[in-house]
């Protein structure tokens, strides 16, 4: 899913969302980790990347290529809620990777100069 955005973006910002995505979604779950708890990986980065590119599918002039299946973005919220019914789950850090992958998805979203 990040090789378009990697193809259209380029490396540089590639990186500055994963580093986002995970920095945030590892630093809230740490604020609600019970003591003791291990966590750590990737996860929140997947679902930021399925949020930004859910937010960025709604755009007309889009490339193909970064079009998201219809039913991502929703499918993402509803296994984001559905996580919360169960512990040993990393929740806050797939909660927070996705919000910052929907603020990636709004501002660029909002951008005219990004396919023309």
């Amino acid at each position: 899913m990040a090789r378009p955005i990697e193809k259209n973006f380029g490396v540089f910002k590639l990186g500055l969302m994963f580093l986002s995505m995970d920095l945030s979604a590892n630093i809230l779950e740490l604020f609600f980790i019970n003591e003791g708890g291990i966590f750590g990986g990737l996860s929140g980065v997947v679902y930021g990347v399925m949020g930004y590119l859910g937010v960025l599918s709604r755009r007309d002039n889009l490339p193909v290529s970064l079009n998201a299946p219809k039913g991502l973005f929703v499918a993402s919220i509803i296994f984001i809620a559905v996580g919360f019914l169960f512990s040993g789950i990393a929740n806050f850090c797939h909660l927070g990777g996705f919000v910052i992958g929907v603020l990636w998805g709004l501002v660029d979203y909002s951008r005219k100069d990004l396919f023309k």
